[in-house]
């Protein structure tokens, strides 16, 4: 008797087993299906223009590079000592694209210091950036996704 209760639980999980192993395979070659309809309407050049790279074989550039960058931020971003002590965390990350034509969109905080007058003017400084010199991969100039950390000394 103790024998037949066992092999009933054994039959109920390995049923239970298949029943997930056969919903994972139907969602995986959904996921499959979708991705290679995706990468069929890259093929347009309306969808190749909307496609934002992370890898990349030449970076964007600041107008004078990363020095400049530096004086740019130390130049434009002042605070007082005062709105320091608000913080939270002692960097502000922003994300933002730059684009073909090296103008900057999309820019939003993915780190934030905790002080929203900060984080606003952050952005702000971001905002009113010259255009970069935009990546490029083989050959061919190309919108990236940059992020730029700004420590709060």
């Amino acid at each position: 008797m103790k024998y037949k209760q066992n092999s009933n639980k054994f039959l109920m999980l390995r049923g239970l087993f298949l029943s997930a192993m056969l919903v994972v395979s139907i969602l995986s070659h959904a996921k499959t299906e979708t991705m290679v309809s995706n990468t069929d309407s890259l093929k347009t050049k309306e969808s190749r223009d909307c496609t934002i790279f992370e890898d990349f074989e030449f970076p964007a550039e600041f107008p004078g590079g990363q020095e400049a960058l530096k004086e740019y931020l130390k130049k434009e971003f002042r605070y007082t000592r005062k709105s320091l002590k608000k913080i939270t965390c002692d960097r502000i990350i922003l994300r933002f694209t730059i684009n073909v034509d090296g103008s900057l969109s999309d820019i939003e905080i993915v780190r934030a210091s905790g002080n929203k007058r900060l984080d606003k003017k952050a952005v702000r400084v971001v905002k009113n950036m010259p255009r970069w010199k935009p990546a490029s991969e083989a050959g061919r100039i190309i919108p990236i996704r940059y992020y730029l950390p700004i420590k709060l000394d």
